[in-house]
This record gives C-alpha cells, sequence and structure tokens, in this order.
C-alpha cells in the first residue's frame, strides 16, 4: 500500500483499486500510519468487503478491494462525496457460509456491485442523490435488497480509530463483536510487541 500511495502522483486522474487482506483495514502499528495518510491525503471512495474464501484454495484469508484516488485530483467532482465512502458486502455463493475451490466466487456474485458502483459513480460527479443511506449510530433505514450496502463518512471513519473494515450497520449487535481473524491479528500483534520489548 505504501508503495501504491508513494506512486500515484497528484493529477486528475491518480487513482487505484488494490485487494488488501481485511486485517490490514483495522490492525494497528505502521497500518494505522498507512490508514492515516490513505484518509488525510487521498479519498478511499469504495471498500467492498469480499466473501470469505473469495481466493480459495490459494488463500483463505479474508479480502477487500479498496478503490482510492488523490483528494487533489479531479476524479471526484461532487465536494460533498470527498468525505464519503461507499461499502459493499457481496454474499457467498447461494447456499454457502463462504467460497471454495468447489463453489468460487463468479462474474455472476459481482454483477450487482458493478450496477451499484455506477450509481455511485454518478454521485461522486455530482449527479444527483446520494444512492446509499449514510451509517448512524451503527444502523441504517432503506435497505432494498438481500445484499446491504451503506455510506460511512471520513468523521465516521475516524471516530472508530480509522478501522477501515466493512462493520456492516445491518448486521445490529453482531457487528460489535470481534471477528476470529481480528483477534488472532490482534495477538500476534501483541506478541511481536513483547518480543520486541524482550530484545
Amino acid at each position: 500500500m505504501q508503495h501504491i500511495i508513494k506512486k500515484l502522483q497528484p493529477t486528475a486522474n491518480a487513482r487505484a483499486a488494490a485487494v488488501v487482506p481485511e486485517g490490514m483495514l483495522f490492525r494497528s502499528g505502521v497500518f494505522v500510519e498507512v490508514k492515516r495518510m490513505l484518509l488525510d491525503d487521498f479519498h478511499l471512495f469504495a471498500v467492498i468487503s469480499l466473501p470469505p474464501g473469495a481466493f480459495a484454495p490459494y488463500s483463505d484469508v479474508k479480502t477487500a478491494l479498496r478503490f482510492f484516488c488523490r483528494a487533489e485530483g479531479g476524479h471526484i467532482r461532487n465536494p460533498l462525496a470527498r468525505n464519503e465512502t461507499w461499502y459493499d458486502e457481496p454474499p457467498p455463493p447461494a447456499g454457502l457460509q463462504k467460497c471454495s475451490k468447489g463453489g468460487p466466487i463468479l462474474d455472476e456474485h459481482v454483477e450487482e456491485a458493478r450496477r451499484l458502483w455506477e450509481q455511485w459513480k454518478r454521485w461522486l460527479d455530482g449527479e444527483g442523490e446520494r444512492p446509499f443511506p449514510l451509517a448512524a449510530g451503527g444502523r441504517t433505514a432503506g435497505a432494498t435488497s438481500s445484499r446491504p450496502w451503506w455510506v460511512e463518512t471520513l468523521d465516521g471513519l475516524r471516530a472508530r480509530g480509522d478501522d477501515l473494515r466493512a462493520r456492516n450497520p445491518y448486521h445490529g449487535e453482531r457487528a460489535a463483536l470481534p471477528r476470529l481473524a481480528e483477534l488472532t491479528a490482534r495477538l500476534l500483534e501483541r506478541q511481536r510487541d513483547v518480543h520486541a520489548a524482550r530484545e
């Protein structure tokens, strides 16, 4: 991410997309600096949280797609949208808890995300009204699909400690419970800190 950020020049078309392990969206240490840079100097305009196992059998790590551009670039023409990030959470294939070699993520699973992106892009371009509800206090209204999507504000992301992962407000109280991957990442981070302190 640091390399991509350095390579993006402050021009009108400087934008990027990256597949990242979801742990990078909430971990501490150097990850915090990168996330702050992403929020301060760039516009994180979309995060798509892929279903678990999207890269199985090669990796079982939960991943997310990040789409961002230079804040001073001309890519975002709507000043209101500059402080907003659209989140989407496509479900795994029908009848499965997660993707796998036998039940991979296919083009049709992201077709709705493409359609939603066209709506979000119109908002970024200053055409029409915001197509998705703002997440407010962990609850939103207006779910019109079996798969929810929502918009986080820059202030909201900063208020939760630069935690950029998809914390789906449609899941209610379950969203407050940490995932196993998060707990494991925290434990490993603390073990590294203890090891460094011992040295």
